[in-house]
């Protein structure tokens, strides 16, 4: 389980960002409890990776509102055609997120329109490339640095 702090000192992202996610809920239908001891919010492997996610797209400059699209469109259209979900990108070894223009998504090598799926014929302008393999190897090696501890 993590909470802000900890999710802060293994990513280098700031907590007021974290917390930002949180709060604003730009991750639809995270699992959060809460410490009772701490008094704060914690969270399991996959919410965290969601956070880092969002945290990781908002610090690129966009948005709130493109962010939370941008998730909910993967959790959303494009699962139910099994291309893509963010669980998905957090189970499989996919190693980047990559969005152009803010409306597309590379996968299997095409850029897929977010809303529809349908593939478009020129790349995008502009790209945003998130580093999956590296948020998950953050996540991964705090979750041994508390085994080791123990």
């Amino acid at each position: 389980m993590f909470d802000i702090k900890q999710l802060a000192e293994v990513s280098g992202i700031r907590s007021r960002l974290l917390r930002y996610v949180l709060d604003q809920q730009v991750v639809a239908n995270l699992e959060l409890t809460r410490d009772s001891k701490r008094n704060t919010r914690v969270m399991n492997h996959f919410a965290a990776f969601s956070v880092l996610v969002a945290a990781t797209l908002l610090h690129s400059s966009l948005s709130r509102e493109m962010v939370a699209w941008v998730l909910g469109q993967l959790d959303g259209a494009a699962t139910y055609r099994g291309k893509l979900s963010l669980y998905r990108l957090y189970s499989s070894k996919e190693r980047y997120l990559r969005l152009g223009d803010a409306e597309t998504v590379m996968i299997n090598g095409k850029w897929l329109q977010l809303a529809d799926g349908v593939q478009r014929r020129l790349p995008p302008m502009t790209e945003v490339k998130v580093s999956l393999h590296r948020i998950r190897r953050l996540l991964s090696r705090k979750v041994r640095d508390v085994d080791n501890a123990q």
